[in-house]
């Protein structure tokens, strides 16, 4: 786990999460919207991954752990501290964009130093 340093300034302009499937639909501007966000982000990766599975990967023991490890997640971004929620991000690979998603190329993913993407890395002590 990473110490996380919450800048005064991390939520002043707004941002999107994305992860070029799920993406947040309004700018988050505080602490409880990032939350939602990313527990939103997490319900939808827990579906979509759970609907992906082979017909021989549906047993009891498998879906025990998998729903259980979810279950664990979503009560960290519920629960826990701001330092959780990067946390997720980066385990998650999710994208902090501080513009709306649908408005991202493929180019803005290749630039390393697109400025259209906050750098979850400046945020970590």
């Amino acid at each position: 786990m990473y110490k996380v340093n919450k800048p005064n300034n991390f939520f002043a302009k707004g941002f999107y999460i994305e992860d070029q499937v799920r993406s947040s639909n309004s700018k988050i501007h505080n602490e409880e919207q990032f939350r939602i966000a990313l527990l939103d982000h997490a319900k939808k990766k827990e579906q979509s991954m759970y609907d992906g599975w082979d017909i021989d990967d549906y047993t009891r023991e498998k879906e025990q752990e998998f729903f259980q490890e979810w279950t664990e997640k979503q009560r960290r971004l519920k629960e826990g501290t701001f330092s959780d929620l990067v946390q997720y991000v980066i385990d998650e690979r999710i994208n902090l964009s501080l513009v709306k998603p649908s408005e991202l190329t493929q180019e803005d993913f290749e630039d390393d130093n697109s400025p259209k993407f906050l750098v979850v890395q400046n945020i970590i002590l």
